[in-house]
């Protein structure tokens, strides 16, 4: 806090004022704030008595209060700017950032040089979002104090948040270069790395700051982020617990090593992880929304609404949240509730993260598309509730059959979609537990001894921003070989399950791409007709020596150049209610 020489008053008061800041500085708050207040009682106009015990309250969080003593101070000393400055800091403090923005650049005129008020200026430029004036104080701030290591972390730490990440890493090591060891500085480098992917830079700047700083909770759960989006999932967990034992009411840190459990497969360990996140944090929105994630993979569909809509109650425009009550209201038949949550997603203002359009957009086009084709069509769906179910397990393909009348051996079935939400056959494959055979497991559980059961998985794999092609173009792999040994480990998988509930089995393969109305290479298209081609075969061989029904929907969906007909498809990627209708009566 800044403070200037005190003026004249009678000695007596002029004595007390001195005690009582002597005692403030010395940490004695109690006995100084007896002190401030005898003075304002002998003389309320006091400005240095009012301005100390302003400080005083801001001291012991009473902002308000400080504040109200404050502009008084300065009613009586209009001509003091560090009681300004020191008024503009609670204000900042408190969250008012336009009067604490107002009150620093009134400082600044009587004093333009200051850098520290050009510094803390820029700080709630930043906290208000306005970044490109808050790059400018910090640039001002740092002409008059350029080795400034708290200055050039600001500005880095601004560069951040506005986007501009390269920017950020210079500033970042400037500072360093100042001061090497800095731990804040090297948390934020480290942070800044993780955003641009350069994970091994972020992990190099995290344990130089663990080396300065060991038991920093808040280093090892960034570290555990960037080892978990290294797929180092178990090296990640042990720094989230390592963060959580330092910190026990470390919400976030609960949080992230809850993701990582739910990730390796244990639903039930990231349940408690979760639980304790929000004991510490009821309001964390994302916490509640992954808690919903796993009690929807349970099956515990009505708690798992529940926790969605909590995470919308704090995060009103939280549209991953709002996709999957879309999803639960389509796969429940509650039409006009998916309808609602379509419709909220039509109308958010903000714009969608990179993450949020993978998930939200294709979801969201799709449904809609669902909801009108039903509006058209409604006498392909379930009236009659007495029929017996088929289950369609699988990824959002399997969102066409819900609540369809099928007709399989002569016989109608109800169709009853178990959607698991971006499973691929790879990840039914592989060797390692993970949430996607976590929450299948959950799915073949739940159906019936003796059912009647379609798997839909694959269709992910071969898109051409994704699993096969995506491994061939970085690895060069033999496309045949690795596809085959992908498919011969995912029907393995999920018959021995089948099998084991004695599930009567039909398994369907992956249909062509309506690609026409879309910018493809002829390249990638020929490449990811191989895809397909080298796939289906090798499905299909697979399960003729099983003698298991096949639904081919990939001879149906294809013409002779390769593309699909846009009278099989809903959009780009599913194809229509009626096609699976129409080839399960087929079969």
């Amino acid at each position: 806090m800044k403070r200037g020489n005190r003026g004249k008053s009678a000695i007596n008061l002029s004595e007390e004022l001195g005690k009582a800041i002597t005692l403030h500085q010395n940490g004695q708050f109690q006995q100084a704030k007896v002190i401030y207040k005898k003075i304002i009682r002998h003389s309320p106009m006091h400005p240095e008595a009012l301005h100390m015990l302003g400080i005083l309250y801001t001291q012991t969080g009473k902002l308000e209060t400080a504040i109200d003593l404050m502009c008084k101070s300065i009613k009586h000393a209009p001509g003091r700017p560090d009681y300004l400055f020191n008024l503009a800091r609670a204000y900042h403090d408190l969250g008012n950032l336009d009067d604490a923005i107002a009150t620093y650049q009134e400082y600044l005129r009587f004093v333009p040089d200051d850098s520290e008020a050009l510094h803390m200026l820029g700080r709630a430029m930043h906290d208000k979002r306005a970044f490109e004036q808050a790059i400018i104080c910090f640039q001002r701030a740092l002409e008059k104090s350029p080795e400034r290591v708290d200055y050039l972390n600001s500005l880095g730490l601004t560069y951040h948040a506005h986007g501009d990440w390269e920017q950020a890493i210079i500033c970042y090591e400037l500072a360093l270069k100042h001061q090497p060891n800095d731990f804040i500085v090297l948390n934020n480098l480290g942070e800044t790395f993780r955003k641009l992917k350069k994970y091994a830079n972020a992990t190099a700047c995290f344990r130089q700051a663990l080396y300065v700083k060991p038991d920093s909770a808040r280093v090892l759960n960034n570290l555990g982020i960037v080892l978990r989006e290294e797929g180092k999932l178990e090296d990640a967990a042990g720094n989230f617990q390592k963060a959580v034992a330092d910190k026990p009411d470390y919400a976030e840190a609960h949080y992230n090593l809850g993701l990582v459990l739910s990730e390796n497969g244990r639903g039930g360990e990231a349940i408690t992880c979760f639980e304790k996140a929000l004991s510490i944090k009821p309001e964390y929105a994302e916490a509640h929304h992954n808690f919903g994630v796993i009690l929807k993979a349970q099956g515990r569909i009505e708690e798992s609404i529940i926790r969605f809509k909590k995470a919308l109650a704090f995060k009103p425009d939280y549209l991953r949240a709002q996709t999957y009550l879309a999803i639960i209201s389509w796969t429940n038949g509650d039409w006009v509730t998916c309808e609602k949550y379509l419709d909220s997603i039509s109308n958010t203002k903000r714009i969608l993260s990179d993450k949020e359009s993978k998930f939200v957009v294709p979801y969201h086009i799709f449904l809609v598309k669902l909801l009108k084709y039903r509006a058209l069509n409604a006498n392909r769906y379930l009236k009659d509730k007495c029929l017996p179910i088929i289950y369609v397990v699988g990824d959002s393909h399997c969102l066409s059959t819900a609540h369809t009348i099928m007709n399989y051996k002569n016989v109608d079935y109800s169709a009853e979609a178990k959607i698991v939400i971006g499973c691929k056959a790879w990840h039914l494959g592989n060797k390692v537990n993970n949430r996607f055979k976590y929450e299948f497991e959950k799915k073949i559980d739940s159906i019936p001894y003796g059912s009647v059961a379609i798997l839909m998985f694959g269709e992910i794999d071969c898109r051409l921003e994704e699993g096969i092609i995506k491994n061939y173009k970085k690895n060069n792999v033999n496309l045949t070989e690795s596809i085959t040994h992908l498919v011969d480990d995912y029907l393995s998988y999920i018959i021995k399950k089948l099998y084991s509930r004695e599930i009567i089995s039909i398994i369907c393969n992956v249909p062509v791409q309506l690609i026409k109305q879309y910018t493809v290479s002829d390249a990638d298209k020929k490449l990811q007709e191989k895809v397909l081609a080298i796939f289906n075969q090798a499905l299909k061989n697979n399960l003729s020596k099983k003698q298991i029904p096949l639904l081919d929907v990939y001879t149906f969906s294809k013409k002779q150049d390769n593309v699909s007909d846009n009278e099989c498809h809903i959009d780009r990627y599913h194809l229509r209610p009626s096609v699976f209708t129409h080839l399960i009566k087929e079969l």
